[in-house]
Formats: C-alpha cells, sequence, structure tokens
C-alpha cells in the first residue's frame, strides 16, 4: 500500500507551510452541479482535487461525476472491502483505468491529479504516478457530456463519506506532470495558490474551479472561479472539521 501524505493549503493565510484552503463535507448528502455545454470532443483533459475519506464505505466511492454523456468518472472501488483503489472511468463503454496504489479511511488528506493527452495520461496520487490512462478512441466525447456533478453519489449510492477541496478541471488543456504537478502539490505535499480564478498553473482560467479560498464560506464552493459559471447547491454546503492546510 502506498503511503499517503499529510497536506496543507495555500496563500494569503499560511498554515504549517501552504495555503490555508478550505475543504467541503461530502457525506452530508449535498453536491453542486452545472449544466456544461458548448465542448467539443477532444484528447485533453487535466483535473486535480484533494479529498480524504473518514470513514469505511459499503459501496464505490465517486466525488464526481459527469452528466449526460461519456467522460463519467473518477471511483474509489471499494471491491467487497478495504482499502480502495483509485481509478477513473474515461469515455464510457467500461474503460477502467485503476491505480496501483490504495487509499486507506482515517484523518489523512490525499491529492489526486489525471492528466491525458488524448492517447495516454497519468494519474498521481499524494506525487506518486499510480496509473497509466488509456482513453477509449481518438477523441474523449466532451461533446456527448451536459453536466458535471461534484459531491454525493449522482450514480446511486451512499454520499463519499469525507470531504473535498480545491476541485480543478479543465477540459482541453493537457498539463504534464512532470513539469506541472507541482503547480498543484508542493514538494512538502501542501495545496498551491492556483490564483484567483485557477489560471496559475497553465496561465489561463479552467473551466471549473471549486475553492474555499482563506477567509472564504462554505457556500463559495458553489460559487466555481473558473469559467463555466456558477453551480447549482443540493442540500447544505458545510465545512469540512479539517483541511488540507492544517
Amino acid at each position: 500500500m502506498l503511503t499517503m501524505n499529510n497536506l496543507n493549503g495555500f496563500g494569503a493565510a499560511r498554515s504549517s507551510g501552504g495555503f490555508a484552503v478550505k475543504g467541503i463535507a461530502t457525506g452530508t448528502g449535498m453536491y453542486v452541479n452545472r449544466a456544461l455545454s458548448g465542448l467539443s470532443a477532444g484528447v485533453n483533459f487535466t483535473l486535480s482535487y484533494w479529498f480524504r475519506i473518514t470513514s469505511d464505505p459499503s459501496d464505490d466511492v465517486h466525488f464526481w461525476q459527469t452528466t449526460g454523456g461519456n467522460f463519467l468518472y473518477g471511483t474509489f472501488s471499494y471491491g467487497g472491502s478495504m482499502p480502495l483503489t483509485p481509478s477513473i472511468i474515461l469515455d464510457g463503454n467500461g474503460v477502467n483505468n485503476s491505480s496501483s496504489a490504495d487509499v486507506a479511511s482515517g484523518t489523512t488528506w490525499h491529492h489526486m491529479y489525471v492528466s491525458c493527452n488524448g492517447s495516454t495520461g497519468k494519474m498521481y496520487l499524494d506525487g506518486a504516478s499510480v496509473a497509466t490512462l488509456t482513453p477509449n478512441g481518438s477523441n474523449i466525447r466532451y461533446d456527448n457530456v451536459s453536466g458535471l456533478h461534484v459531491g454525493s453519489q449522482r450514480l446511486g449510492g451512499a454520499s463519499p463519506p469525507g470531504d473535498i477541496a480545491e476541485f480543478y478541471l479543465n477540459i482541453a488543456s493537457y498539463l504534464d506532470p512532470a513539469t506541472n504537478l507541482t503547480k498543484f502539490r508542493s514538494a512538502s505535499g501542501k495545496p498551491v495558490d492556483l490564483g484567483a480564478n485557477g489560471s496559475t498553473p497553465s496561465g489561463s482560467q479552467p473551466l471549473v474551479y471549486l475553492s474555499v479560498r482563506p477567509g472564504g464560506v462554505a457556500n463559495d464552493w458553489a460559487s466555481n472561479l473558473g469559467s463555466a459559471g456558477a453551480f447549482s447547491i443540493t442540500g447544505t454546503l458545510s465545512l469540512s472539521s479539517t483541511n488540507p492546510s492544517d
């Protein structure tokens, strides 16, 4: 099993060497969702988020899913017992790219980074490469995607028993982890300030950047500092009891 590192936050308020980002509790049945339109089939994407799983689940855990299309979801596979195996479903038709690492429940926050250039891609967990990704076909059918759902599981089952922070998704942008991972996760295993609108890593605003920045409140999570516009809220957003920056 891969040993996970504690992480730290970002920006203006410093805490244990990082940017003081806040987390959102996902085990409360809440979720945020946003309709997406005008996306073209393509080959590239970059995804980054921080998470923790606070108790043993009884099913697979999905922190995010797309709706109405084929990009689909990131999952932590239960398989009937702990620990969980991270994987990502790309472009439908059962293309399941599973990690070589496991995630146990507990108090530790973790970082997930996935970037794909169409023909291949990589999944990094807590700074370590844990999977090579293979999309199904020459294009990922983003044009079939009608929305994005972050929080309780749209595909059924219980809400993810844990917390999430700093959710970044950019379609049509490949940020090679060899040179870009440190723009999201510091060498000491902490979140990095992505900028007020998430543009720092790539130089341009991503499609989605959900964040509760220093001094913020829980509902800031749904504002979306990315270009796609605000998300709607179902349930009540609440801050996690600990943060990646602790």
